[in-house]
């Protein structure tokens, strides 16, 4: 009597075991996106230590993402068009950039798979003097970058927001194509968004924007994409 007590215990407390491993394997982990915090997005960055009369050193931040031990900042100069890439533990690291001068910005996440990479932002590191800005390039608003759309649709609204610390955006120009650099597809265009109606199904579209203020300074998005099923 004693051992069929014995054995029912165990095979209970076995079965308890295998039903909680179980569960433990089902548990989804949904990829979360990295956060910025500074410099804030759209912004004259006037925080940092002057180092000279070209350069200061600003502290990027942003938000720390759990199982994650190594980040990757990228930053663009605008002006030159040169992305440096650096690489740190930790959720904040001072790095020296030109005054004066637009950029953008981003965080990944190189050895966490299920990290999302950071939106990208724009701010311009202020100099001793500023006569005007350079637009900041276009971001997307749709179809989402990468995105499959379904084999209905023969037509797609571009749309996009484009910003300048001046407020004096005139006009865009958007390129669109089947190949990469897309060509240009509508001059001076003065709205933020537009109806392209020449989708075929199966295809991969790219798409750009150029922004250009009243003083003709221009900036350029990055390439976007997406696809028709």
């Amino acid at each position: 009597m004693k051992i069929v007590l014995i054995s029912g215990f165990i095979f209970l407390l076995t079965a308890s075991c295998s039903k909680d491993n179980n569960s433990k394997e089902n548990v989804e982990v949904t990829p979360r996106q990295i956060e910025l915090i500074f410099p804030e997005n759209v912004s004259e960055c006037i925080e940092g230590s002057v180092i000279s009369v070209t350069q200061s050193e600003v502290v990027f931040r942003w938000a720390p993402l759990e199982n994650t031990d190594t980040y990757e900042v990228h930053i663009t100069n605008l002006f030159l068009s040169e992305t440096r890439t650096y690489s740190t533990q930790n959720t904040q690291l001072p790095i020296t950039i030109q005054r004066g001068t637009p950029y953008t910005w981003y965080i990944s996440s190189p050895n966490n798979p299920m990290s999302i990479p950071s939106d990208t932002w724009s701010f311009y590191n202020s100099g001793n003097q500023t006569e005007y800005y350079i637009p900041f390039p276009a971001q997307y608003i749709q179809p989402e970058n990468g995105t499959i759309l379904t084999t209905n649709l023969n037509s797609v609204i571009l749309e996009w927001i484009g910003n300048d610390l001046d407020s004096d955006i005139l006009e865009y120009d958007v390129y669109f194509d089947e190949t990469t650099p897309p060509a240009i597809y509508q001059e001076k265009y003065n709205k933020n968004s537009i109806t392209i109606v020449t989708l075929s199904s199966g295809k991969k579209y790219y798409w750009r924007i150029s922004t250009r203020d009243v003083l003709g300074n221009e900036s350029n998005s990055n390439i976007f994409t997406f696809e028709v099923e």
